[in-house]
């Protein structure tokens, strides 16, 4: 795949804080190192005998919980505001256009308008998103397979999907931020001891895994429409890597998370 010099106007914005730049976060150097590690540091943490906590421990002390109350509500707080604001974008671009004009938006209407603000912003808070390993990883319990698989996927999906800006980004964006503002709010309540019924999470589960086939079907769409990929050729190419990473990704992704629902449920209406 050839990584060109982007020229969306996000390269040329002051540097973000911390010392990173849009250019260094949309360079490949730095996702494609910080999934892999992350991926590996979390197999190898999982991999040893970790025991949840015996007793009262730190981890259940107050400060603890509203350090992850806060995080919780601050990404449901954001997916809202992302969701409203790219779904606005998106029905907006349909203004005066032919469908399959707006659809596959090779002028990058949508794109400069909306869409590549909010997917800069819901790709930067995939690495934030992974602090929801970290408090798994502090309460002593292991991370699974499909917890450790998500996060490195989505960086590296939304980094190709914002590189290129590929149109079907929205997809990703108005989709997931939509299921993560009910998934974070439901986290918030369960981590202050609201208990939702059982059958919340088992719908929750069940939308990640509709949003999943149903996006990857609108995102296969866009490579077989005949000219509906990027004029550009060097950002064409680009966008073609981009649709064939996330398809692929999203395959293992669902069984994933078919397992889990399987796992999951079967075990407590055995109890039940």
């Amino acid at each position: 795949m050839t990584f060109h010099n982007a020229t969306s106007t996000l390269l040329s914005e002051p540097s973000l804080p911390l010392g990173f730049s849009h250019e260094t976060l949309l360079g490949h150097h730095f996702p494609l190192s910080f999934a892999v590690l992350y991926f590996i540091t979390v197999k190898s943490l999982a991999a040893r005998n970790v025991k949840p906590p015996v007793g009262r421990h730190w981890t259940q002390a107050g400060w603890f919980t509203a350090l992850v109350v806060a995080h919780n509500a601050f990404l449901a707080i954001f997916s809202a505001v992302t969701f409203i604001g790219a779904s606005k974008g998106v029905m907006n671009s349909y203004g005066g256009r032919g469908f399959k004009e707006a659809y596959c938006d090779r002028d990058e209407q949508l794109w400069n308008s909306s869409l590549g603000y909010y997917a800069f912003y819901f790709y930067l808070s995939k690495y934030y998103e992974v602090i929801d390993t970290a408090i798994i990883l502090l309460k002593g319990r292991k991370p699974s397979l499909l917890q450790s698989y998500h996060h490195a996927g989505a960086i590296i999906s939304m980094w190709l999907c914002v590189r290129s800006h590929a149109t079907g980004t929205w997809i990703f964006v108005v989709f997931n931020s939509f299921i993560h503002t009910l998934m974070y709010s439901y986290y918030v309540f369960t981590t202050v001891g609201i208990r939702p019924p059982t059958y919340l999470k088992k719908t929750l589960t069940r939308m990640q895994i509709t949003q999943f086939c149903i996006g990857g079907a609108l995102a296969a769409a866009y490579p077989l429409i005949p000219g509906c990929l990027k004029m550009d050729p060097a950002r064409l190419w680009e966008e073609k890597g981009a649709y064939v990473f996330v398809l692929s990704y999203l395959g293992p992704l669902v069984l994933l998370f078919v397992n889990f629902a399987r796992r999951t449920y079967a075990a407590k209406m055995k109890k039940a």
